[in-house]
């Protein structure tokens, strides 16, 4: 690599390639990167495992300083890491908050980004006991490090996806930039239902979207995935405004992102799937959706309409430096 090449235009995928040993294996760690935590056992005798994941809230990115209410830019601070933990089955236990922030930054808006905090620790039982703060010349940012707890036999990794899976969704996608992006709730006992009532087999929170997050568990599984155009669930948002126009309302749906809802795959047949979903909708009158199939073959993902192959989906969705 050209010592002068900028990061402009590398993918996630491309800039943790970059990190030396990022595969190396250590007794303790049971998964490092590639998944939405990181999962640490040092007590081999506990039925348990630690979950540690990080996220960064940057002004101007994830949230407008102008716009936005303070209090919800704290909540999402914190949700994002809650929503990893969920992800992987697990309970949230506590979280480390840094932050940077102008020197004339308003104590009154900093406060209701406290009360943001707070409120999401309160509400998933994960206090905040500690972490940083910084003067900084003009950006604010946010950071937050969650650390939760599974079940060694609950746990669900993205690797975990088998040919003849169903591929299912919470919720409706789409439009998150409307307000559900701040204001989110992470589905952490909705994971923890779904592994308790069916066999899933992977998971992932949809934060960069469906187009980019699936291609994360095709890669991880080594498979393809087949899905479906006329079941994706659209957001009332997108529905709104390109209700007439489904491939435009699908395609929001698939690379919007910030949707925070769970995407996920399920051994079993179709009718016992669909049952699965059924149950999860009477239980929290959330939607669950079979948006497709998991298929043997490369990590490619399809979308088909009506039974035949419509297009190839390409692993769009966020990037950093694109």
């Amino acid at each position: 690599m050209d010592k002068n090449e900028s990061v402009q235009g590398l993918t996630e995928s491309q800039l943790l390639g970059l990190i030396p040993g990022r595969d190396a294996q250590y007794p303790n760690i049971i998964r490092g990167i590639g998944d939405d935590c990181a999962v640490v056992g040092f007590d081999q005798q506990k039925d348990s495992y630690i979950l540690l994941t990080q996220d960064s809230l940057i002004s101007g990115r994830h949230f407008i300083y102008e716009q936005d209410d303070p209090y919800y830019v704290g909540w999402k601070a914190l949700a994002r890491s809650v929503s990893d933990i969920a992800a992987m089955g697990g309970d949230p236990q506590s979280s480390l908050v840094s932050y940077g922030i102008p020197s004339g930054t308003p104590v009154a808006w900093l406060k209701r980004v406290f009360e943001g905090l707070h409120d999401c620790a309160t509400k998933y039982c994960c206090p905040i006991i500690g972490g940083d703060m910084a003067s900084t010349s003009s950006e604010l940012f946010f950071s937050t490090t969650c650390m939760g707890e599974v079940t060694k036999d609950k746990m669900v990794l993205r690797s975990g996806a088998l040919a003849g899976d169903m591929l299912c969704v919470t919720g409706t996608l789409g439009g998150s930039i409307m307000g559900k992006h701040l204001c989110f709730e992470p589905r952490v006992v909705h994971a923890k239902w779904l592994i308790e009532h069916g066999s899933i087999s992977s998971m992932i929170d949809l934060s960069d979207g469906v187009a980019k997050d699936l291609f994360h568990i095709a890669e991880s599984s080594s498979v393809g995935f087949q899905v479906d155009c006329e079941s994706i669930p659209v957001s009332a948002t997108i529905e709104e405004q390109y209700g007439d126009d489904r491939d435009t309302a699908v395609s929001h749906a698939l690379y919007d992102g910030e949707d925070y809802e769970l995407l996920f795959t399920v051994s079993g047949t179709q009718g016992q799937v669909q049952q699965l979903c059924d149950s999860f909708i009477s239980q929290f009158d959330i939607p669950c959706t079979i948006i497709g199939r998991c298929v043997e073959d490369t990590p490619k993902v399809e979308l088909w309409k009506q039974g035949n192959k419509h297009k190839s989906i390409d692993p769009g969705g966020f990037e950093h430096f694109r």
